[in-house]
């Protein structure tokens, strides 16, 4: 179960937790075209943060999308570009 958000997705188009078990990732990510966000949950399902782009609409249309947590970078596959931003740190609570 997921909480903690302030609104659930409205289009969910993709999701991501890692690839083929190969690469962990700490946390799961929802792409949620309908409100043009990308939302973050541990992986107890508890809400983290989102993401939203300072310009344009491209997360209204992310077909798909691959975090590399690691390296601080998010992909996103829209109908018709391919997008590489930063992942901005997550700050540990103490």
């Amino acid at each position: 179960e997921l909480v903690g958000y302030d609104e659930p997705p409205r289009a969910p188009t993709a999701l991501f937790a890692g690839q083929d078990g190969t690469i962990a990732t700490r946390h799961l990510y929802i792409a949620d075209a309908g409100r043009g966000r990308i939302v973050e949950f541990d992986k107890e399902g508890k809400f983290v943060r989102q993401f939203r782009l300072a310009e344009g609409q491209a997360l209204r249309y992310v077909r798909s999308f691959y975090v590399d947590e690691i390296n601080g970078f998010l992909y996103l596959l829209t109908n018709d570009a391919l997008y590489k931003t930063d992942l901005p740190i997550l700050k540990q609570s103490r």
